[in-house]
């Protein structure tokens, strides 16, 4: 089969529920004659990106996580999160300097049953934990131009890239095709799909945050507080917390703040070396009217925390009451 009709096969069957594809277009001049692996998600160009994830037979597979922490001590660090009913995948990867290979990355998985983390081989290179294997050292094909439609919005002439790939994993060759839709007004991917014998898995871009957004949204707040407390930096978590005292909004004072960082500590420690966050999904955000001339919203969230010794899981979920003070701060 050529790509063409492959890439227009593949067009016609995946994800009518929650993408739409408006079809193959003439190509354009416009772009770069392939797409490099470590461009499909690079940690200085964003900060949070999130996905649905479904199959060929639009039966919906989860949501997809991905999160940029630029500049840290082994590399810059991409995590990503998989989450399905009570199973959860999160690969976080550290990549060298060139972003053309990965330092170190570790896999943590949660079901029913419990959690277990184990650090992963490096010559398995991956970024993502997603169905593409996509390594900071994969090529992409330009192969033309589409437009497509999906949660994000609509995003008319994406650059299409094509590839196909072989990898070793537990002594069985793994083969499959990628399909990746890019555009310039999105640091990540706005759409791809993986086929291979297990069928075909689509993801459809949600959100995307620009590198330095810490609280455009609830949904960023609430991620940007919880990744603060998992890396105890307490103080800086507290900055994204408000008092209200009537109609009046007030940061949270130096007493309050102390009080928080000990309590938060005895729990977490430093770094989240006691307890740490598998994952903060938001799924309702509900207008509850104005606080102080500001737009007010309750936010509800889940999460899984875990603590490596013992192995313990908690499936935590709660409400968040919002305002929207010049970003997104949570009313304590």
């Amino acid at each position: 089969m050529t790509k063409k009709s492959m890439t227009c096969v593949l067009v016609l069957i995946v994800l009518a529920a929650i993408v739409s594809l408006a079809g193959c277009t003439a190509p354009s001049t416009d772009h770069k004659a392939t797409l490099a692996g470590k461009d499909v998600f690079d940690p200085a160009k964003f900060s949070m990106a999130t996905y649905t994830i479904a199959t060929a037979e639009n039966q919906s597979q989860g949501l997809l996580t991905v999160l940029a922490y630029p500049g840290e001590k082994d590399g810059d660090r991409l995590a990503s999160v998989t989450v399905s009913g009570n199973v959860s995948s999160r690969l976080d990867a550290w990549l060298n300097r060139s972003h053309e290979g990965v330092n170190n990355a570790t896999l943590t998985v949660i079901d029913g049953e419990g959690m277990q983390t184990v650090a992963m081989p490096k010559s398995l290179n991956m970024t993502t934990m997603d169905e593409t294997w996509n390594t900071p050292g994969s090529t992409y094909d330009y192969y033309g131009t589409d437009s497509v439609i999906v949660p994000a919005g609509q995003y008319n002439n994406c650059t299409v890239y094509y590839g196909t790939k072989t990898i070793q994993y537990m002594g069985s060759n793994l083969s499959f095709e990628v399909i990746y839709y890019m555009h310039p007004s999105s640091p990540v991917p706005i759409f791809y799909m993986v086929k291979s014998s297990d069928g075909i898995v689509a993801y459809a871009l949600n959100s995307v945050y620009g590198p330095d957004d810490i609280d455009s949204t609830p949904e960023r707040t609430a991620q940007s507080y919880f990744d603060r407390i998992s890396s105890g930096e307490y103080t800086r978590a507290a900055r994204l917390l408000v008092t209200v005292d009537g109609s009046t909004l007030k940061p949270m004072g130096r007493d309050s703040i102390l009080s928080m960082e000990e309590n938060m500590s005895r729990t977490y420690g430093t770094a989240g070396e006691k307890m740490a966050i598998q994952y903060i999904l938001t799924d309702s955000i509900q207008s509850t009217g104005r606080i102080g001339g500001h737009n007010a919203v309750a936010v509800h969230w889940s999460s899984i925390h875990y603590s490596r010794s013992p192995g313990q899981v908690y499936y935590i979920d709660g409400t968040f009451n919002m305002v929207d003070d010049g970003g997104w701060k949570i009313i304590v």
